[in-house]
């Protein structure tokens, strides 16, 4: 048994060495672990977010906390939280890093092969059957090696290609969050003009109900008649189906803010300004061509469509590179000839054609940016001209209808369906001019970031004066 063994020890180091190598390889290698999702466990995760000015001392608090203490957030506040903790921006931001992984990909060299011939084979099956060791000359003489070299300018455009493809990412994620931010300040102003509508629709409906409450007590007494008394009430009735209206106008406008947030649709939230939303402003003449030309510039939604454009230019040079023939050298060289390909004339055309397709894409975009601007600007000025001719023709009439009917009423020279009908008109006015006031400030808005920018901390109501 001893000479047994010292005979079979000599066969066994080749195996060895081919052992240790094979784990050398193999040591670098990345196991695969699972990562199961569960969605009720994310709904779970999401239900108990914190929400926006709810931390404190650097814990935050979920939401229940933060709507028992009746935190207060102003519309910076809500964009800058919905920036950072908006799923859908948070997914977009994930890309960034499989672009940059994408460039170290771009940038390495092929990997190196390693062959076996036939008589390799053969050495190995005789040293199984024979115990004959092949030696390291045959080992040498039946394998090979080889390193594939890169064609001439074929990394730098992959590179390149990388590259671009960080550019778009990263200017996808800018827009995302210009867009993002954009959404909620919007969204913010639906609330806010949902409150105004409904505070609007209790001061009208106590106006009715002091009216209808009058009328009624003169029908009782004989001085009005039914009809005038059911109109009155009907005016009531309809200021009330109104305010059921406008409650769940309001919930809609919440739960939309809340999703634009990151939050839970049930959230509730204090929201704050400085100054009145809906009070018409002083703003400076608008140039068009400025305006234009500046979100030409900074509209990263453009810049990212631009940043596409550059990977169809770098796929181009890439394909270009590729018409020359792969080399091979180690202990042999091999050539790959595209001849079969024509020199990859036709992968070549292909990307010419997408590269004029994505800048066909950057002129449309263009145009409907251009058209995206003029339109921003027209319907603000057709929204200021709106209000100020509620301000300065309508509104005043107004005011002198209810003077002249409150002292006809004071000398009974006035009937009750004239104070219904004039009634009426003032509601009806005051309704639609609150809805200008809403139209304008959205549309001041959308002028002041529809050229890429985020509106500024708003002014209180002290700088404003100054």
């Amino acid at each position: 048994m001893i000479g047994s063994f010292d005979m079979r020890q000599p066969r066994l180091r080749p195996r060895l060495r081919w052992l240790l190598i094979g784990v050398t390889l193999l040591g670098g290698c990345v196991s695969y672990e699972a990562q199961p999702l569960d969605p009720m466990t994310i709904l779970a995760e999401l239900n108990s977010a914190a929400s926006p000015g709810s931390e404190t001392g650097g814990q935050p608090e979920n939401g229940a906390a933060m709507i028992a203490k009746n935190a207060a957030i102003t519309a910076e506040e809500a964009a800058a939280w919905a920036v950072t903790h908006n799923p859908t921006l948070a997914a977009l931001r994930a890309e960034a890093g499989i672009a940059e992984a994408q460039l170290v990909e771009a940038g390495l060299l092929p990997d190196p092969t390693i062959g076996f011939g036939f008589d390799f084979a053969n050495y190995l099956a005789a040293e199984v059957a024979d115990g004959i060791a092949p030696t390291t000359a045959d080992i040498i003489a039946s394998s090979g090696i080889s390193v594939t070299l890169p064609r001439p300018g074929e990394i730098s455009a992959r590179e390149g290609g990388a590259e671009a493809r960080i550019e778009e990412v990263r200017q996808k994620i800018l827009a995302g969050e210009w867009q993002l931010s954009r959404a909620v300040r919007r969204q913010f102003l639906e609330v806010l003009g949902a409150q105004a509508r409904l505070a609007q629709n209790k001061s009208l409906r106590n106006i009715v109900e002091r009216t209808s409450q009058f009328i009624v007590e003169a029908r009782d007494n004989g001085a009005a008649t039914a009809i005038q008394a059911n109109l009155a009430q009907i005016d009531a009735a309809s200021l009330e189906q109104d305010r059921i209206k406008l409650v769940g106008e309001l919930a809609l406008a919440r739960q939309a803010l809340n999703a634009l947030l990151g939050l839970r649709p049930t959230a509730g939230l204090n929201l704050k300004t400085t100054k009145d939303p809906f009070k018409r402003r002083t703003i400076p003449a608008i140039d068009r061509k400025m305006l234009t030309e500046k979100a030409m510039t900074q509209r990263p939604d453009l810049q990212a469509l631009l940043a596409l454009y550059q990977r169809s230019e770098e796929a181009l040079r890439l394909e270009i590179a590729q018409q020359w023939p792969l080399v091979s050298v180690g202990t042999a060289i091999d050539i790959v000839l595209p001849i079969f390909s024509n020199f990859n004339a036709y992968a070549i055309k292909t990307a010419m054609a997408q590269r004029a397709r994505v800048a066909q894409d950057v002129r449309a975009a263009v145009h409907m940016l251009r058209a995206e601007v003029n339109k921003a600007i027209t319907t603000l000025e057709n929204a200021k001209r709106n209000v100020t001719s509620y301000e300065m023709q309508l509104m005043p009439r107004l005011i002198e209808s209810l003077r002249l009917n409150d002292e006809a009423f004071r000398e009974r020279e006035v009937t009750f369906f004239e104070i219904l009908t004039s009634q009426r008109q003032v509601l009806d006015a005051r309704r639609k001019y609150l809805d200008a006031q809403i139209r304008m400030a959205q549309a001041e808005l959308l002028v002041e970031t529809v050229a890429g920018s985020v509106v500024e901390q708003e002014p209180s109501s002290k700088e404003e004066e100054k």
